[in-house]
């Protein structure tokens, strides 16, 4: 199985975040996190009818990190609690990025600050909470639409 996954994400298909450790091992037998080039497709392969739409816009977050060239991890809190994205940027800034599709409940609203208020802390950097309703804030924030020197 093993394999196959590396012929798709070799393909360009799928995509894997490992999770950040500071040790090699801890950070090797822990899972990966898959990502797909198009949310379509993960779509079509799911077994489930029930729509996630935080799913896709994880997934969404995920591609225009991957775009603007970050390294990208995902991070597990001391106490368990995991945060669905941990980059470095080509200006070797580092980010925290919690992402959800709405925040309107307080069970959802208490889990995802939780998770990200402890990483915040452990790693010692501001994290953001990316949703349905900032994302293209979010994702239009330092990137230059028109480029006046190419015109």
């Amino acid at each position: 199985m093993y394999e196959y996954l590396s012929y798709i994400e070799d393909a360009y298909l799928i995509f894997s975040v490992p999770l950040y450790s500071e040790s090699f091992r801890k950070s090797k037998t822990n899972p990966q996190k898959i990502y797909g080039i198009d949310t379509a497709l993960a779509d079509a392969s799911r077994l489930s009818r029930v729509e996630n739409k935080g799913r896709y816009l994880e997934n969404l977050v995920y591609l225009e990190l991957r775009r603007r060239g970050h390294e990208i991890f995902y991070y597990l809190t001391n106490n368990r609690h995991e945060v669905d994205f941990f980059s470095k940027s080509p200006d070797s800034q580092l980010h925290l990025y919690q992402v959800c599709w709405d925040l309107s409940s307080p069970k959802t609203s208490e889990r995802e600050i939780q998770a990200l208020t402890e990483a915040e802390k452990e790693l010692n950097i501001k994290g953001a909470i990316i949703t349905a309703k900032n994302f293209a804030e979010w994702a239009l924030k330092n990137t230059l639409l028109f480029n006046p020197n190419t015109a």
